[in-house]
């Protein structure tokens, strides 16, 4: 990404993710062995059940997206110190992004076709990651320093922080 090392890191099962990012010539890195699909089963092994209520789906989604980050951020740091990021990009989802670019002490892009995560998930997700805001000495997610919806945003965000 002109000029840019890009790396996507994630769960272990980053599947078409990484595919994609190989296929654009992106290097991809796991930062845990964990899968995405171990976020939504409670330590039994068993299912989280679907509440009926609208924003109770919207705070399990959030729990399970905050469970999947905080495994993540198991691996992240180091990636970060042996990588040095001049920044670090994220999807709304992706939890553990800003955490890591407060962390690495560098700007947080979140790239973003839409309006993000409702506040509910962020919230849920936030609270399963507390341990780890109040380890960065954080009360909160961080908001992203900027926002990019393409590739070429993005590359254009890095060069107005640079």
């Amino acid at each position: 990404m002109a000029g840019h090392e890009v790396v996507l890191a994630g769960a272990a099962d980053l599947g078409g993710a990484a595919e994609a990012a190989a296929g654009a010539g992106i290097a991809t890195e796991a930062v845990t062995a964990r899968t995405t699909a171990e976020a939504l089963v409670d330590t039994g092994g068993n299912p989280f059940p679907v509440p009926e209520d609208p924003h109770e789906r919207l705070v399990l989604r959030g729990r399970c997206l905050g469970r999947l980050a905080a495994w993540c951020l198991a691996g992240l740091p180091a990636l970060a110190d042996r990588r040095r990021p001049d920044a670090v990009a994220g999807v709304p989802s992706a939890f553990a992004g800003p955490l890591v670019a407060a962390h690495a002490k560098v700007p947080y892009v979140q790239l973003t076709a839409g309006p993000g995560e409702p506040l509910a998930v962020a919230l849920a997700a936030a609270a399963e990651l507390t341990p780890q805001l109040e380890g960065l000495g954080l009360y909160a997610l961080p908001r992203p320093d900027l926002s990019a919806d393409t590739p070429e945003a993005f590359v254009a965000a890095l060069a107005r922080l640079g």
